[in-house]
């Protein structure tokens, strides 16, 4: 579950029953295949991408202040995987894989497009972001 390439784009679909489940494409050359019983009665696309600190993977920096988490949409899924709060109440790294940035759309592209957008106003000392996440996807559709 290391391989960053391998949980990049995940489709959406409901269940006739109300369930909602999701397709994860797992290698990034072969077509998501559809899970036996669940129609395409809603289906959207969603990106998720992550913000990595200095160094990583082979060692992780710690304690870079982290901007710009106010100013991600409130329909983008934030969330912190490396990050710590100090006493003063500042966000900072304390990780390798600092934040997963998550963006929901009705196409692939749309959602691409969300996560990077919210993805960069996100900033902190040493951030790594790559740009090839959904690429792929995005040209299948």
């Amino acid at each position: 579950m290391g391989d960053a390439r391998r949980f990049d784009f995940i489709s959406v679909v409901e269940a006739p029953d109300d369930i909602t489940r999701a397709r994860v494409s797992m290698e990034l050359r072969a077509p998501a295949r559809r899970l036996p019983g669940i129609g395409p009665e809603r289906a959207e696309e969603i990106a998720a991408l992550v913000l990595a600190s200095t160094g990583y993977p082979a060692s992780a920096s710690k304690g870079d202040v982290i901007a710009g988490l106010d100013d991600v949409p409130e329909l983008i899924e934030v969330t912190h995987a490396g990050t710590a709060r100090r006493e003063d109440g500042e966000i900072v790294t304390a990780g390798g894989r600092v934040l997963n940035v998550t963006a929901l759309a009705a196409t692939a592209q749309g959602a691409r497009d969300a996560a990077y957008a919210a993805a960069r106003a996100i900033e902190f000392d040493g951030r790594q972001l790559r740009e090839d996440i959904a690429l792929r996807a995005v040209q299948r559709a």
